[in-house]
């Protein structure tokens, strides 16, 4: 007999919850980092922060540079002088991936929107992509 179990039998849905609340705030603190580090011109940091997936598809990370500075919607992302703000969506377990919308506004008044795609699992957390939301 499961001891703690039968001790606290609805526990599960608070413990889940609470896992998913921290997960969501791992998963911001990412996304967050991995901005932070293109806007000081950190390409590598920035670029170890993806799945190795993405970093194939990416090439190195003089092309993964070459990819945030020659676009112009990638640079605003980069450029500390723009705000940004992240949402993650919610979402449950350990093992799965998490999406976050990162808003940018640019210092001439535009709107960027940005979906980061997270993986999370038991070797920690990589971003699988980011897309530019229309």
């Amino acid at each position: 007999m499961d001891l703690l179990a039968s001790a606290a039998p609805n526990a599960a849905p608070v413990v889940n919850a609470s896992v998913n609340a921290c997960m969501n705030v791992g998963v911001e603190a990412h996304v967050r980092l991995q901005i932070e580090r293109l806007r000081v011109g950190d390409y590598a940091g920035a670029y170890s922060l993806n799945s190795a997936t993405n970093q194939a598809r990416l090439g190195d990370v003089a092309t993964f540079e070459g990819i945030v500075k020659g676009n112009a919607s990638f640079a605003a992302l980069a450029d500390s002088a723009n705000a940004c703000e992240c949402l993650v969506s919610e979402g449950g377990g350990m093992s799965e991936r998490r999406s976050v919308a990162v808003r940018v506004r640019s210092t001439r008044g535009e709107v960027l929107t940005f979906e980061f795609d997270v993986s999370v699992s038991d070797q920690g957390l990589a971003t699988d992509g980011v897309r530019i939301a229309c």
